[in-house]
């Protein structure tokens, strides 16, 4: 496959380019890139910040193209009570259930990140959120966000007990 990561760049609103898209078979999709600058940071206490994760989550659900949506409530807001525990636990669970009933109907799936369900501090209340997403029929894109090799070599190391935890198999 060719394909590409995109980002949402704020809610509503994608960063794409017709001749990128044209080109690419799989779509991995960023909702919360907070750490570029181009993509909107969202503002204010911890309840926003999750509101604005649920828009953009949204947006990339939204997406006709979008394959895979890749680390939900990241680590990318570095403000004291902002934690991904933090966002999860003060988002709109109502709402977060409504998106991921969607993005299961459009088939698309979630990132694990063994940086997040390897380390219990990071990890916390996110495996509750994966073991919804599964419940409910969802897809999963095991992921290491690896950006050297030596990075990649310590996540795979991980996998073992990722799929051990989640119960994944080969269909999901």
């Amino acid at each position: 496959f060719i394909g590409g990561e995109f980002d949402v760049l704020a809610p509503g609103l994608m960063v794409e380019s017709e001749e990128i898209v044209a080109e690419c078979e799989y779509f991995i999709v960023a909702p919360n890139h907070y750490h570029v600058h181009w993509v909107q940071t969202p503002e204010g206490d911890v309840a926003s910040v999750a509101a604005h994760e649920l828009d953009t989550m949204e947006t990339a659900i939204n997406w006709t193209h979008t394959d895979v949506i890749v680390h939900p409530f990241a680590d990318y807001v570095k403000r004291p009570g902002c934690t991904p525990n933090d966002q999860y636990r003060s988002c709109d669970k109502s709402r977060l259930r409504e998106l991921l009933c969607r993005a299961v109907e459009r088939r698309i799936a979630l990132e694990i990140q063994p940086r997040y369900w390897c380390q219990p501090e990071r990890a916390g209340e996110l495996s509750e959120l994966f073991d919804s997403w599964l419940a409910l029929g969802g897809l999963i894109a095991p992921g290491s966000d690896a950006h050297t090799l030596e990075s990649l070599r310590h996540w795979a190391r991980c996998y073992d007990a990722m799929v051990q935890r989640f119960c994944l198999t080969p269909d999901l």
